[in-house]
């Protein structure tokens, strides 16, 4: 009976334990997301979610597909307070002072992330996602075989993500009703995008996972490309849609981004979202 009862007591301490980290990782997903407005749609939930995918491909154990999944969302971090003057240009249009103050960000986010135990993995892949095989990365110089294998995932996502979704004029206000029409303007940006990852194949980014990466995109594009567009009530949209539109708070946090894979925890977000006021009841899908 008393071992019954010692069972009880962990689970619930380790219920409460998961519990108190995800609260943890949804309020510095959600400090993080605040500072995104250059980029069409979630940068960090995207990088989050395509990192996952790509870690699953390569069959990375669970252990590590977390923590990739939550240095995903919190990559960024270190950019709190960052200026508008850094956070809306490329690092090669930056002057020499803040390109330093730029290059930084990876150790001010590894910083922050170290000072709670479950994220010391987490902090060193947020350290190292800029670092390069040929060493040419930053903030250490790191290369090929010293770079964590979570961070070589997210240095690609990351990348890809900036060069094809970032909008240096941080306006997001165009919404495109038409599929059809969003894919074929959206093309020569796409195509860049993913040439200069293809390009820099063993060079910058591990091979495996860009081979993994760009086989995920390709495919999603050309799923996308024939899916039609419904507005569809919370209760009838279902993992595997993608979202349509880009959904904000009353206090302009990002919700939902346009062409975001909904999943069952998605699904779970929303569902809070609509019961709070802060979504219609008819979502805007891809299906």
């Amino acid at each position: 009976m008393e071992n019954t009862d010692n069972n009880n007591e962990v689970e619930i301490l380790q219920n409460l334990f998961a519990e108190n980290l995800y609260q943890t990782i949804e309020v510095l997903s959600n400090v993080v997301s605040l500072q995104e407005k250059y980029y069409e749609g979630s940068h960090s939930r995207y990088v989050s979610q395509k990192s996952v995918e790509v870690g699953k491909a390569l069959n990375v154990k669970e252990e590590l597909l977390f923590d990739i999944e939550i240095a995903g969302l919190v990559h960024d971090i270190g950019k709190i307070g960052f200026p508008d003057s850094i956070l809306n240009k490329h690092p090669n249009e930056m002057k020499d002072i803040e390109r330093k103050q730029y290059e930084l960000h990876p150790f001010f986010g590894m910083k922050i992330l170290e000072k709670h135990k479950s994220f010391q993995n987490v902090a060193e892949i947020v350290y190292q996602h800029h670092e390069r095989l040929d060493g040419s990365g930053f903030p250490r110089k790191l290369m090929r075989g010293e770079i964590h294998p979570g961070a070589l995932i997210v240095s690609v996502v990351n990348t890809f993500h900036n060069l094809y979704h970032k909008n240096l004029k941080g306006i997001n206000t165009v919404q495109i009703a038409n599929n059809a029409v969003y894919m074929n303007i959206t093309q020569a940006k796409y195509k860049a995008a993913y040439n200069y990852i293809y390009s820099k194949a063993d060079i910058f980014f591990d091979q495996r996972v860009v081979d993994a990466f760009l086989e995920n995109v390709d495919t999603e594009r050309r799923t996308l490309g024939h899916k039609m567009v419904l507005r569809l009530l919370i209760n009838k949209i279902e993992p595997g849609m993608f979202i349509a539109e880009d959904y904000f708070t009353s206090y302009g946090l990002l919700i939902a981004s346009r062409g975001d894979l909904i999943t069952e925890d998605m699904i779970k977000i929303l569902y809070r979202f609509v019961e709070a006021d802060e979504l219609p009841q008819k979502i805007l899908v891809l299906n």
